[in-house]
């Protein structure tokens, strides 16, 4: 993700955004998300989501993704060694005035950690 997306998360796109499933060690707000963005294409640099259904109710947008990549990148002190991911996620967004301001997500991280041959942190 280039600083130039990575600002547009913290100012522009999500001024006032909370993530409700906040991971540990992530900052809440939009700087977080941007972080966050940040992290993952740098482990994955041909990391892709792909929206495989998603339902619009009144202010909420829920989305169930299928997110894949090559772990060729650094995550969590590890080096990548080419290894393929493909796991499911599910996002509930609130959306104000045209803007995502709250988050609830669930990832599959038990198939993400399988994939890469890595334990699971408790």
């Amino acid at each position: 993700m280039e600083q130039r997306q990575r600002d547009a998360f913290r100012t522009n796109r999500f001024p006032r955004y909370t993530d409700h499933t906040l991971p540990a060690g992530r900052q809440q707000g939009p700087s977080g998300l941007g972080d966050a963005g940040a992290a993952f294409f740098a482990a994955f640099p041909d990391g892709r989501v792909t929206i495989l259904q998603q339902i619009l109710a009144e202010d909420r947008i829920v989305s169930h993704l299928r997110v894949t990549g090559t772990f060729t990148g650094r995550r969590g002190g590890m080096d990548g060694a080419g290894q393929a991911i493909d796991y499911l996620a599910t996002d509930i967004m609130r959306v104000v005035d045209g803007h995502v301001v709250e988050n609830w997500h669930v990832e599959d991280h038990e198939t993400l950690h399988r994939q890469l041959a890595t334990t699971i942190p408790k």
